[in-house]
């Protein structure tokens, strides 16, 4: 610390490290680690904030994947072809976006864990 006219002066923070420099190979930037960091299995962001955290959530991030391709893609086609413009849609937006995750709630619970359950007592009755 050095003394100054109204007394002593406080120390400078430090420099923070500047963040690692990304590997050159493209094995070690795109490898299954990083992906599920960034998916958010291993804290990545995508955890942190809680979009993520509900929509990359192990159990239900599959029937979310697999039906709401369909529905996005029934949406888009009526956007196109009606010419809605924005705000309208927005509610269809929302709507589209809950129905989703509502069907992919129940494949879940009405298709997906009954199915692992019987396979699991089935594979585990051969044993």
């Amino acid at each position: 610390m050095v003394a100054g006219p109204a007394g002593p002066k406080c120390p400078l923070p430090k420099r923070p490290k500047p963040p690692p420099k990304p590997p050159k190979h493209w094995k070690e930037r795109w490898s299954p680690a990083r992906a599920a960091e960034a998916s958010g299995l291993r804290g990545g962001a995508a955890y942190f904030c809680w979009p993520g955290r509900l929509l990359s959530a192990p159990p239900i991030s599959y029937p979310l994947y697999i039906t709401h391709y369909r529905l996005v893609y029934v949406y888009t086609g009526w956007v196109s072809r009606h010419k809605v413009p924005l705000a309208p849609g927005l509610p269809w937006t929302a709507l589209t976006f809950a129905v989703a995750a509502a069907l992919a709630y129940a494949c879940l619970n009405f298709y997906d864990e009954p199915v692992r359950r019987w396979l699991r007592q089935r594979v585990l009755a051969r044993s």
